[in-house]
C-alpha cells in the first residue's frame, strides 16, 4: 500500500484523527507478499482476486498470501476509480469516481471489472496459461 493509497483508505473509512492510524503506519505494514516474485517451473493453478466494491486490493493480501503458500499463483486486481485509490505506474492515485454515486449501475461496474481482468490476459510476466 502506497502512502497515497493509505491516506485515501483512512479518509474513505472516515477514521477519526485520534484513532492513532496514520497513512505512514498503515503503508508500512509488512506482509509475506512481495512484488516481482520469480515463478517456479511447472504448472500451478491461477486465482484472480478482485475485491468488492469500494475495497482496495490490499484488503485481500492475507488471503492471497495464504493461497500462494498452498501452491496457487495469485493475481490481485486493483480496479481504478472504484475504491479508495490504486496507485498507477505513473505515480498518480486517482480518487474513487463511483464510491458516493447514488445512481450507480452495478451492471456497468461488473462489465468494467471483467474488462480490467480480461483485457490484460495473457499477462506477459505470468508463467501461467489458462486451463
Amino acid at each position: 500500500m502506497t502512502l497515497a493509497e493509505a491516506a485515501r483508505s483512512i479518509q474513505r473509512q472516515r477514521l477519526p484523527a485520534n484513532s492513532g492510524v496514520t497513512a505512514k503506519n498503515l503503508s508500512s505494514v509488512t506482509t509475506h507478499a512481495f512484488e516481482g516474485a520469480r515463478p517456479q517451473r511447472g504448472k500451478y493453478p491461477l486465482v484472480v482476486l478482485s475485491p468488492a466494491y469500494e475495497d482496495p486490493r490490499m484488503t485481500l493480501t492475507s488471503l492471497a498470501t495464504d493461497l500462494a503458500s498452498h501452491g496457487y499463483v495469485v493475481a490481485l486486481v486493483g480496479h481504478t476509480y472504484e475504491d479508495s485509490g490504486e496507485t498507477l505506474t505513473n505515480g498518480q492515485t486517482p480518487p474513487c469516481a463511483i464510491c458516493d454515486d447514488p445512481a450507480l449501475d452495478f451492471d456497468s461496474v461488473t462489465a468494467s471489472r471483467a474488462l480490467d481482468v480480461s483485457s490484460t490476459w495473457p499477462w506477459p510476466s505470468c508463467a501461467c496459461r489458462p486451463a
